[in-house]
């Protein structure tokens, strides 16, 4: 993010440009970071799917027949979660098409990032969201993440991640046991 800032203010100077606002840039630089760390983790863990779907990419629009065929025989993935690169943002991102399609909701709730369930990123990404939505627990934080990613496996996962967490364990302690009371007197027996 850093190097990206410098960047962008040397091109500003060197252009004439006015500054942005110092809180717009660390917003912007903070989501074409996080947007690059993603492509990056994607690119390793989804191989299979850039390929199906650049393959699909240069097909001829109206061969449906073999469309069909790549989706099918290459990448179940592809035809499951109808996957499709995203390229609006300057890189290239796998989504999830949605039904939401006709919905006023923002673009990643419609189609969602995709993400793998094994990888350390999509851990923090989890930890921090749990953070955000301050100790909630499983079913409130799935929701928080569901409105950007798609993990498969997500609440398996989170479950597996909130186990880690000392505040939750504190809060979810065990419950309360009745000790065995004195003996009785004798004139109650």
């Amino acid at each position: 993010a850093r190097m990206k800032r410098f960047v962008s203010i040397t091109k500003s100077k060197i252009q004439g440009q006015p500054e942005i606002g110092n809180s717009c840039r660390k917003m912007k630089e903070t989501r074409q970071a996080e947007l690059a760390v993603i492509q990056d983790i994607q690119a390793s863990e989804f191989k299979k799917e850039f390929e199906c779907l650049e393959r699909l990419k240069r097909l001829k629009k109206g061969n449906k027949k073999e469309e069909r065929f790549w989706k099918k025989t290459v990448s179940s993935r592809v035809g499951q979660l109808s996957l499709y690169l995203d390229d609006s943002e300057g890189v290239s991102i796998l989504r999830c098409h949605r039904r939401l399609k006709y919905s006023q909701l923002s673009k990643e709730a419609k189609d969602p990032i995709l993400l793998p369930r094994a990888h350390k990123v999509t851990r923090l990404l989890i930890e921090r969201a749990h953070k955000i939505c301050t100790h909630y627990g499983v079913s409130y934080l799935v929701a928080h993440l569901r409105q950007r990613f798609h993990i498969s496996k997500m609440r398996q996962t989170v479950k597996n991640i909130l186990k880690d967490c000392v505040t939750c364990r504190k809060q979810q302690g065990k419950p309360y046991e009745q000790g065995h009371g004195l003996p009785l007197s004798l004139r109650y027996v």
